[in-house]
């Protein structure tokens, strides 16, 4: 019955109108990608704050996203999601080099072609927000465990943190378990006591860091950059690349 009920699903799925569905949310990540790099100068600091929003509660506005995304990628025909994606971006030319596209792709592309310097940050962007939502499971999929620990080893990763400042980086979901959130605490980091008036926090162990993942899905560029710092002063990171 639980097979049926997943075929049926899966074939609602199969049957959406995914490039329509999708382009509005192709649309507003590659705003995301203009806005973080400035290209909107013009509109000032409030149009960072909009995005700042975006982020700050990420679980109500830029999971439901990636999700839809995930669900996209997972649903439709590869040959067809793949240049959709990556010409949003700005990927048409290396599409076309590829030999993965044999005319330029419609709807045309959000950013312009790739000899325009902004491009090539854009399809940077595109080609990383690919491999996360690829990579993740957060939004979907893991049991609560997992995802509770996995979710606390990259806030972690970014830097060392209260148990108030913890609960706040979770879910609503996981914030109403405090005794699951003290049992994936007490295996992946250790407590520092309090000293000097200031408040205890928590230090990712050495040996988690070889579970900490660079694409995990709710990292800013600054925070991505934080993390990667500590990765490599605190476990001998180094980038596959």
């Amino acid at each position: 019955q639980q097979q049926q009920q997943q075929q049926r699903v899966l074939q609602i799925f199969q049957g959406l109108e995914w490039d329509k569905l999708m382009y509005p949310v192709l649309v507003e990540q590659v705003w995301l990608v203009q806005v973080l790099n400035r290209w909107w100068v013009r509109n000032g600091d409030d149009i960072l704050s909009t995005v700042n929003l975006y982020y700050q509660y990420k679980y109500y506005l830029l999971q439901p996203d990636m999700l839809l995304l995930q669900c996209w990628l997972a649903a439709a025909p590869p040959q067809d999601t793949i240049p959709m994606f990556l010409a949003a971006f700005g990927g048409t030319p290396l599409l076309l080099a590829a030999g993965a596209i044999d005319h330029p792709y419609q709807p045309h592309a959000l950013l312009s072609q790739l000899s325009d310097q902004y491009t090539k940050v854009g399809i940077e962007a595109g080609l990383r927000l690919l491999v996360m939502l690829l990579r993740d499971r957060t939004t979907a999929g893991q049991s609560q465990r997992k995802r509770c620990r996995t979710l606390l080893l990259h806030w972690l990763a970014v830097s060392d943190l209260s148990y108030t400042q913890l609960v706040d980086k979770l879910p609503q979901d996981l914030q109403n378990e405090p005794q699951l959130i003290e049992d994936v605490l007490s295996e992946i980091a250790v407590f520092r006591q309090p000293a000097m008036g200031a408040a205890g926090y928590y230090c990712l162990k050495r040996e988690q860091w070889t579970h900490w993942d660079p694409h995990f899905l709710y990292y800013t560029t600054p925070a991505l950059q934080r993390a990667l710092t500590r990765a490599s002063d605190l476990a001998d990171y180094k980038p596959s690349w």
